[in-house]
């Protein structure tokens, strides 16, 4: 028997019935057509044609890139809490309606939004119906593609605040892509001074009342690259979150300021060998 005394804990079962989940699947194929032309290159995540590698080179170089010109700069890894439960629906028809979807297909969405509801299990019985008001309906198809979108109105921020000034181009060509999305894995580059640490705090804490999509910043990282060690403890006061070194896991892989040599890639290497039959 599990006891669990905060509800917060406790995650969703989806159980989408059948003329619901055939529905959302015909809208989802619809959508998936359409996706690549919605979402810009800065996100892979459930887009036909990208790849999770795509985000995983786009950071690495950059990274590398700054590194190799010895440019003081920073990488904000951010941790979303609660990212698909978490979504206002006022907000997603707003962005849906921004985007160029027509009043048909906001009803659908509205109508598929509406039908979401969840019991309680108490002693192997469940309660009643409780009607959800936020978030998406897991084991959707349709649901990661609205969640994406979702997610565009934050890398707009940090464009607008990019072009006006606010945020300081990483270098002076060849680098104009500063946040990097993989669904709701998100990495920001930012340039180790008040005025971007104030900057980035700011737009997160407006997207995040927008769309109430929370960024827990005790949990999110700064990660330096070349920076001094007042710039550091600058960034880790203003943004409120750790700070921790090269390498580190990104989308699972590892992530390095330098290209590996031979005799660092040979452990792995050796391992993948042992694991393949004779």
């Amino acid at each position: 028997m599990f006891l669990h005394t905060n509800i917060s804990i406790l995650g969703p079962i989806s159980l989408v019935n059948s003329p619901i989940n055939f529905f959302g699947k015909i809208l989802a194929t619809g959508l998936a057509m359409e996706l690549p032309k919605l979402v810009g290159c800065h996100q892979s995540a459930f887009t036909k044609g990208r790849s999770l590698h795509d985000n995983f080179m786009l950071v690495q170089c950059t990274a590398r890139r700054m590194h190799a010109l010895r440019n003081p700069a920073a990488l904000l890894k951010l941790d979303i809490t609660k990212a698909f439960d978490s979504i206002q629906w006022p907000f997603l028809i707003e962005v849906l309606r921004r985007l160029g979807f027509g009043h048909k297909w906001l009803t659908w969405i509205c109508g598929l939004l509406a039908t979401s509801s969840m019991r309680i299990m108490i002693n192997g019985r469940p309660g009643k119906p409780i009607l959800a008001c936020q978030g998406f309906r897991q084991g959707d198809p349709l649901s990661p593609m609205l969640f994406i979108l979702c997610m565009e109105p934050l890398y707009a921020l940090f464009q607008h605040a990019s072009e006006h000034g606010l945020l300081a181009p990483l270098a002076r060509s060849g680098m104009q892509q500063r946040v990097s999305m993989f669904a709701d894995d998100v990495v920001v580059f930012m340039k180790p001074t008040e005025l971007e640490a104030a900057t980035s705090r700011v737009i997160l804490h407006l997207f995040g009342q927008a769309s109430g999509l929370s960024v827990n910043m005790a949990k999110s990282t700064v990660l330096p690259i070349r920076c001094s060690q007042d710039e550091i403890e600058l960034l880790s006061t203003m943004l409120g979150c750790p700070t921790a070194p090269f390498p580190c896991k990104y989308l699972g892989l590892p992530l390095t300021l330098q290209k590996k040599n031979a005799v660092q890639l040979q452990p792995p290497v050796d391992r993948v060998g042992d694991n393949l039959p004779l």
